[in-house]
């Protein structure tokens, strides 16, 4: 077998090529994880669920600090004590991706808020975080619901980046009696 190296130009154009096509599948790579496709969320099925469980429900909206609009669901089962979820979907779902883990929630007598996490659903937001911005809009969540809905005890689930943006939130919101963190990342430089 005989090996033919490259030498001189060619190396140097194969070279250049190569670096050129990894850039280009980077830049295309990072938008595709970063800008998220919006998938929007059908009201029928939330009413569906609401009639099922026998609860009450309602779209909700609020702003956060850096003024991106976040919507969801509010749930209230009809012999409710005060204790909600707050429950979040993974990568380039909705709040609809959470209504099975809702249904079981409000059969247990738990408040349960599912929103479009920023940049998905019928959320703003140019692009998505993977919990840096996206922990902080926890805590505008908690904030809505013990001001508004007299939360006095707060519970999270999230699934993927969900329960990532979840995991994150805890760092700096201690209102939390617990969290449920399925298929997970802990920090965003560990997915990165």
């Amino acid at each position: 077998m005989t090996w033919r190296f490259i030498t001189g130009r060619r190396l140097v154009a194969a070279l250049i090529a190569s670096l050129g096509a990894c850039m280009v599948a980077g830049v295309v790579g990072a938008e595709t994880a970063l800008h998220i496709r919006h998938r929007r969320p059908q009201p029928e099925n939330a009413r569906e669920l609401a009639r099922e469980t026998g609860s009450e429900w309602k779209a909700v909206q609020i702003t956060v600090p850096d003024g991106v609009v976040l919507g969801a669901w509010l749930f209230t089962p009809p012999l409710h004590d005060a204790a909600g979820v707050l429950v979040l979907h993974g990568i380039k779902g909705n709040r609809e991706d959470m209504l099975g883990h809702a249904r079981y929630l409000l059969r247990s007598g738990l408040a349960v808020l599912p929103p479009d996490l920023r940049g998905h659903g019928e959320s703003s937001g140019g692009i998505t975080t993977y919990g840096i911005d996206e922990s902080g809009d926890v805590s505008s969540w908690a904030d809505w619901l013990v001001e508004t809905q007299h939360i006095r005890c707060l519970y999270g689930l999230g699934m993927s980046l969900g329960a990532g943006v979840l995991l994150q939130s805890v760092a700096h919101e201690n209102r939390f009696r617990a969290v449920a963190a399925g298929s997970s990342f802990a920090s965003f430089p560990e997915i990165a």
